[in-house]
């Protein structure tokens, strides 16, 4: 699922279930969560910094007091859904808050504190416009649902792209779909692993030889860990970027 989705889902699912049957309680009743900072990107392409308080159990699925104050580098202006559960689901307390992405690395500290407790993050080179760029002349990262001949490609030919910013390593994944309609309109997919290769924030699929001519729609994911470098008053802090990059090519004889 692309990562704009995702964020819309989240924010539907924490507004439908409210505090629900949880009760409210303070601060220091989430002491045993981890704290996830997430950078994801909202539906009209604007960055989305959202931090969850991940529950360990349903039964520990309260919604998070109005008296907690929430900061990100200090600034108070955030969006915080409290959470809840109700009698079959759970939902984490989340606080969002929109940032403006650029070439430029920043750390975020994120501050929650109540009466009760305080809990802090400090997360290394987290505000930066992650991405995958195609390094083949002409090639069209961005096309979905084209039209035959859109970004040529041949079997066996070596497709790169490069990480920016290239800050920190990255898991890769990869894969190529084809749909096939058989004599009888019935329609077949067939889904290609892709192991990636890479050298530096260079990343190198090759596209496989037992593929058909034709479109294809060729995926890439990329998911980095960015550092923690402060992690107080929470059983454990994480912190995680997705990019996932989705666009049609077609496999040429």
């Amino acid at each position: 699922m692309k990562r704009g989705s995702w964020f819309g889902v989240l924010v539907a699912f924490g507004a439908v279930l409210g505090a629900g049957c949880g009760g409210t309680r303070s601060l220091d009743a989430f002491k045993d969560r981890a704290l996830v900072a997430d950078l994801g990107n909202t539906p009209d392409g604007r960055g989305m910094l959202i931090l969850l308080l991940q529950e360990r159990s349903v039964s520990n699925c309260a919604s998070l007091s109005s008296e907690v104050q929430v900061t990100i580098n200090g600034n108070s202006n955030v969006d915080l859904s409290p959470g809840g559960c109700s009698l079959s689901t759970a939902d984490s307390p989340m606080i969002t808050q929109p940032v403006d992405l650029d070439d430029t690395p920043r750390s975020a500290t994120i501050v929650l504190s109540d009466a009760t407790a305080r809990m802090e993050v400090e997360v290394a080179d987290l505000f930066a416009a992650y991405r995958l760029r195609s390094l083949k002349p002409g090639f069209d990262a961005h096309v979905e649902l084209g039209q035959p001949g859109v970004n040529p490609v041949t079997r066996g030919e070596v497709l790169s792209f490069e990480r920016v910013p290239a800050v920190r390593d990255a898991a890769v994944e990869g894969s190529l779909q084809q749909e096939h309609v058989d004599s009888q309109g019935q329609r077949s997919w067939t889904i290609l692993d892709l192991p990636p290769a890479q050298d530096g924030a260079e990343v190198r699929v090759t596209i496989p030889a037992e593929t058909s001519d034709g479109l294809a729609v060729l995926s890439l994911m990329t998911t980095e860990h960015p550092i923690i470098s402060r992690c107080e008053g929470v059983a454990s802090c994480q912190s995680e970027v997705m990019r996932f990059l989705q666009t049609d090519v077609t496999i040429t004889p």
